[in-house]
């Protein structure tokens, strides 16, 4: 499943992450997708970036007010939609559930996804279907309750530091304290103008950024689309398109920041109960 986002965009997003782990967002982020955390560090800031002139001025304060973000931003909660589109197929797979994401002093940044239905085409519940992602500073960890299985990756390189997974052009894509340096080096960024599938969002406090890979980039996807709320000083929304054309989109809602109610939820199986660990390799999309 792609987990970009995020994500949870996260984390939302994402996705959370270009990840296939049986959740999801995925894809970082949210309703319904899947794929495999990369294991490969993060590609090297390009030495030549967007140079700061050819940003529009409401572009460079979006990126600097959610780097700054990391400097205020404890915790928050919300619910979380997860989907993925398969133009080849004309098929769209997702997922509801709650997320919650900290920043941990030690670990850096964290978050859980518990997923607990199955949405269709039109985004409508399906069935119950009881999933979590987990991202504990180091691993994702995927569980999913119908199947007893989880699957658990690594994204941290060896000798990195909390929070290193935290990047835009690494595997756990949140633009949350990324430095605007590290993003006009990787991406190309704009004011994206509406389109079919990402309408331009309903409140004023909105806006959508899309960033696109600079040339040569070993990034798998062709560009990222994310709505910032200025008012919460948060991605709430993530579009990401796949080279191969895949649409994931991540959506969070009814958040409420710094409330100390953000929890992590147990990234270990429950002990006896029969449960087998895959390999990320092997995971079938959406767990299956």
């Amino acid at each position: 499943m792609k987990l970009t986002a995020a994500a949870l965009i996260f984390a939302l997003s994402g996705t959370v992450a270009q990840a296939q782990v049986s959740p999801a967002v995925g894809g970082a982020g949210g309703a319904g997708g899947e794929g495999r955390p990369s294991q490969s560090a993060p590609d090297a800031a390009m030495p030549m970036g967007m140079p700061t002139s050819a940003v529009a001025p409401e572009v460079m304060d979006l990126l600097k007010m959610l780097e700054k973000r990391k400097e205020t931003l404890k915790d928050f909660t919300g619910k979380i939609d997860y989907s993925v589109y398969h133009p080849v197929t004309d098929e769209t797979s997702g997922k509801r559930g709650t997320v919650d994401f900290l920043v941990d002093p030690n670990k850096g940044p964290l978050f859980s996804v518990d997923f607990t239905v199955d949405t269709d085409d039109v985004g409508k519940p399906k069935k119950a279907h009881h999933q979590q992602v987990i991202f504990d500073g180091q691993n994702v960890t995927t569980k999913d309750f119908t199947t007893k299985q989880f699957i658990r990756v690594n994204v941290v390189r060896p000798g990195g530091k909390p929070g290193d997974a935290i990047t835009l052009n690494g595997p756990m894509p949140l633009p949350i304290g990324v430095r605007v340096e590290e993003v006009l080096a990787n991406f190309d960024v704009i004011l994206a103008p509406p389109t079919p599938g990402n309408p331009a969002p309903a409140s004023k406090d909105q806006v959508v950024l899309r960033f696109t890979p600079k040339a040569g980039s070993k990034l798998d996807f062709r560009q990222l689309e994310i709505t910032v709320d200025k008012k919460a000083e948060l991605p709430v929304r993530l579009v990401q398109t796949a080279k191969n054309k895949d649409v994931t989109t991540i959506t969070l809602t009814e958040i409420e920041i710094n409330t100390g109610r953000a929890r992590m939820q147990d990234p270990n199986p429950p002990a006896n109960e029969g449960w087998t660990q895959r390999d990320a390799n092997q995971q079938q999309p959406g767990g299956k």
